[in-house]
């Protein structure tokens, strides 16, 4: 007899439809690339790229401002070589002027897209403060190197350099607002570079300015001098009771040429020199004026005279000549020359 044998029983497994969780993870990522474009996708609107391009169109002005700023700290470190020529020192601070106007200029004329009014109303701001204060600062300097006086100009050169500071100040809300509005845009491949004029309060400080422009000031010297005198005609000197007297042939018209040195070791511009003649017997003077345009450090020039009418027959005619004393000037007294002259005796 057989023993029963009860064979295992399988059971089927029937396969799993894995087509609705595909639908459901396809209706996921449809439903959260719905709400990134609602939140991060938004911030990449088409006015995103328009905000970046304003940023970039603006950023060769203020490269150019910060480069007249950086030509403006090496003129002032360098005062001691630039007071040496005024005319250049001038064109010098005229170009800081013009190249702070065309910065404002180029900035001015880029479109403001929307959502950046504020911002590009600060660097405007920024930048027309930079340029009106360089207009001003140019026009202190320039009258602070001439005056002996340099309380008054020193006073408004620190006002100049307050009005730099505000410019920094316009510029620092110009880069905080713009960088907000481009992290929030999610532009944050583009960034605002960093623009700042003054580096120290010291640089607003009246009595700072004064001290660096004395101690530019003191090692140069200023002093012209009449040095020789040629008359025509010529005649021979006599000396008659202690004075010099130049015997000349009765002449109708004198001819006197000055020689005027510029015994300084600084550049003069615009210096009067003249001549005066009158006689014993004729108290009204004779005057004649000559400009020198300008004359170099150790430089001579010859000015002339035409034109002198002397008073013939032995009388005794003064003649005096003179250049005016230079900005700096201290010691006067080669500044001019008197001749004694008789003519016809």
């Amino acid at each position: 007899m057989y023993a029963s044998v009860k064979t295992p029983r399988f059971q089927r497994r029937s396969r799993r439809n894995l087509a609705p969780a595909i639908i459901v993870g396809i209706v996921l990522l449809i439903f959260f690339c719905w709400v990134f474009n609602l939140t991060c996708g938004k911030n990449r609107s088409p006015n995103a790229s328009k905000l970046g391009a304003f940023i970039n169109e603006v950023r060769p002005a203020i490269d150019s401002s910060n480069m007249v700023g950086q030509d403006w700290h090496t003129l002032k470190g360098g005062l001691l070589q630039e007071i040496a020529d005024p005319n250049q020192l001038d064109a010098k601070l005229k170009a800081l002027v013009d190249r702070s106007k065309e910065a404002y200029e180029k900035a001015s004329a880029v479109a403001v897209p929307q959502g950046m009014e504020q911002a590009a109303a600060a660097l405007i701001q920024c930048l027309d403060q930079r340029y009106r204060g360089m207009e001003k600062y140019r026009s202190d300097l320039l009258n602070a190197v001439a005056t002996l006086d340099l309380d008054v100009f020193c006073r408004s050169m620190g006002q100049d350099s307050q009005e730099f500071l505000f410019s920094d100040g316009s510029y620092k809300y110009f880069q905080a607002r713009a960088g907000d509005i481009l992290r929030q845009r999610n532009l944050n491949d583009i960034s605002v570079v960093d623009s700042q004029w003054i580096l120290s309060l010291d640089e607003l400080d009246p009595g700072v300015i004064k001290g660096s422009l004395q101690v530019a000031r003191g090692s140069e010297t200023h002093g012209v001098a009449v040095t020789t005198v040629k008359l025509n005609p010529s005649g021979k000197v006599e000396t008659v009771k202690g004075d010099d007297i130049h015997r000349l042939p009765e002449a109708d018209e004198l001819e006197v040429t000055v020689t005027v040195e510029n015994q300084g070791n600084r550049k003069e511009t615009g210096m009067t020199v003249s001549a005066v003649l009158y006689s014993e017997n004729n108290s009204n003077p004779q005057r004649m004026e000559s400009i020198i345009d300008s004359l170099d450090a150790g430089g001579k020039v010859d000015v002339v005279f035409k034109g002198l009418k002397p008073t013939n027959g032995g009388v005794r005619n003064i003649l005096e000549l003179k250049v005016n004393p230079v900005p700096g000037e201290s010691f006067t007294d080669n500044n001019s020359k008197v001749l004694y002259l008789s003519t016809g005796s």
